[in-house]
């Protein structure tokens, strides 16, 4: 069985690793970002086969950053993503900012304003990555 972190079990242990010098935050998200993907598809193998669609709703800290990564592999992997940012971009921590922009280069609309409209209908969801690890048993 796999221990559940807090969160602020897994901030210390990042912070940890990153003091180490052996590893940066956004390798870090990077890593989790392709955690995600890789979970998803090792869980559901039919959607590996084929592109569909996805929703990532990106929070503003580092675990929206993390939703960042999985919807540019998901969009390179031939997807149909969306990204719904929950906060303004110009107030995303460093690391999440790089894949936001990351995210903007592949030539797609830009999260923060599509939001404002699903804000306005009354729309607003989040999901945090760990979340959905834990859903799959792999948190």
């Amino acid at each position: 069985m796999t221990e559940l972190l807090t969160a602020a079990q897994m901030r210390a242990i990042e912070q940890a690793a990153i003091a180490s010098g052996e590893v940066t935050g956004l390798e870090l998200m990077e890593r989790a970002g392709r955690g995600v993907v890789e979970a998803i598809f090792e869980e559901w193998p039919e959607l590996a086969k084929t592109s569909h669609r996805a929703v990532v709703l990106c929070g503003p800290g580092n675990n929206g950053g993390d939703g960042f990564v999985v919807a540019r592999l998901l969009k390179e992997w031939g997807w149909e993503v969306e990204v719904f940012l929950y906060g303004d971009p110009e107030r995303l921590p460093p690391d999440a900012r790089v894949n936001y922009e990351r995210w903007l280069g592949m030539g797609v609309q830009d999260a923060s304003d599509r939001l404002e409209d699903e804000r306005s209908r009354g729309c607003i969801a989040t999901l945090r990555i760990c979340s959905l690890m834990r859903c799959l048993g792999r948190a």
